[in-house]
Formats: C-alpha cells, structure tokens, sequence
C-alpha cells in the first residue's frame, strides 16, 4: 500500500509529478494529497500521512512533535529596469507605493534626480491562483489595507512578466520569483529606514535578510524511519523537483544548504 505525502495545496502540486517520479526510481510510491497544510498537520497528527509539507511563516508557532526541514521559500521581489534612480526600497515606502492611503505616485517622491521628478510610477503586481506573493505582501507590507485602484494586474509569470519592468522604465512590479532577465533588477527591501537592504537572492532568502518569504518545510512525525525521510528528502533536493519548484514561481534551497541537510543521514 503506498504511503501519502500531503500539505501545501500551492507548493505541493507545482512539484507532484516530478516529486513521485523521483521517489519512483527509487522503487517509493507515495500518494500524494495537497489540501493545504492546515490538512497537512491533521494528516500527520491521525497517521494517514507520513510526511506533510506545510507553510509556516517565519513569526508562526511551529507545529509540536514534528521534525521540520526546510525545503523552499514564496517570496515577494520587485522588478524594475536597470536605470531606475534608487536601489532599495522600505516597508514605508512600498506602502507609500501600493497601499490604497499611500502618497507615494511618482519616481521623485523617491530619488531627488531632476529628470526623475515628474516621472509617475507603473504599479504592476502578479495575480495568480498558484502563488501567494500578493497576499503575503498585503499582510506583512500593508498590514491588510486594500491596493491602490491605479495598481495594473497580470497572471503572467517568469520572462513574460520581468519583461513589463524591461518595457516600461517607469514601472516596479511585484513578482514572486528571483530570476532575473537582461535590463531587470530587483530592489533591495528593508523593513525599516535604519535596516540593512537586501536583495532576493537565493542565499539572502535562505538566511532571512531578505524579509519577504515564507517558509516551506517538509515535516516529519518522530516515528518514521531516518532512512525514509532521507529518501524523500533527496527526491525533494533533486534537479528535477528544484526546476519544477523554480518554474512555479518558487525559491529552492541554496545547493550548499540542500547538501548540509542531506549530509546529516549520510
């Protein structure tokens, strides 16, 4: 009888196939059911699964009795064309920016550039049912308050949507994803004017200098066997699963954390 993997109804179907193809050539059939790590929880908590990935954002109780190990990261970046007149962005600003209350509209409102000054901002932001980058920016930057109706929407993703940053030199759109392409940078974010920026790179996700992530960990309930969970978690750090992951808008972990993970069954 196969066992179940279940948890993430976003990060967990963007992986599935490649997640059970993996576990497959290793002679493992999992079932897997992403229903959301709510669901995920209860599954290990009644036994009917024996792992679970599960959201957690970085201020969240974690889940007693469960073995948790990080696996990847939806992040929120913000995509601009490389002439833009600043480099980093603060959660004050980026509310000035987006929230419906901001009085943030034009690039002079940010950079004393005079050929800036009255040069309005593009707001773009990605809208799509597989990631939540929108929603957890909402929560953590604007604290729920509604978006500016000026903000433009797309469900675009990877090249295609960087590409409305490279074609417009005026606009910043919010992306879920760290990838980058010619002409396009992201801001560095920090969560107040006296912080440190960062940008969202793989490492600085990882370490949690750049702020706008949320967590996701494949957890574990204490009775499973050491060599199962490394075998699940080699099919979760393998090629496959980490393009699938990277291809849904998700930020794996660095190479060099997947291995020091994988080292501790070795």
């Amino acid at each position: 009888m196969a066992e179940t993997i279940s948890g993430s109804d976003l990060l967990g179907p963007a992986i599935e196939v490649a997640l059970k193809s993996e576990l497959s050539a290793t002679g493992s059939e999992f079932d897997c059911e992403f229903l959301g790590s709510l669901q995920g929880v209860r599954s290990l908590e009644t036994g009917e699964a024996t792992a679970a990935i599960l959201a957690i954002a970085d201020d969240a109780e974690k889940p007693a009795g469960l073995e948790l190990f990080p696996i990847g990261y939806q992040v929120v970046s913000f995509a601009v064309h490389e002439n833009k007149p600043v480099d980093e962005l603060t959660y004050a600003e980026l509310s000035g920016l987006y929230a419906v209350s901001g009085a943030i509209n034009s690039w002079g409102d940010l950079s004393d550039l005079s050929e800036w000054t009255d040069r309005n901002v593009t707001l773009w932001a990605a809208r799509s049912p597989r990631t939540m980058s929108l929603e957890l920016f909402n929560a953590v930057v604007l604290e729920g308050s509604p978006l500016k109706q000026g903000v433009r929407y797309s469900a675009a993703a990877g090249d295609e949507l960087l590409n409305l940053a490279r074609e417009d030199s005026t606009a910043i759109v919010l992306v879920p994803q760290i990838q980058t392409i010619p002409l396009v940078r992201f801001m560095a974010v920090k969560v107040e004017e006296s912080g440190h920026a960062y940008t969202p790179s793989a490492d600085n996700v990882f370490f949690g200098d750049y702020p706008l992530r949320l967590p996701f960990y494949l957890a574990i309930g204490n009775a499973v066997e050491k060599a199962e969970v490394s075998e699940i978690l080699q099919a979760l750090f393998s090629d496959a699963v980490t393009e699938a992951m990277e291809a849904a808008g998700f930020v794996p972990l660095p190479v060099s954390e997947r291995r020091s993970i994988l080292s501790q069954f070795e």
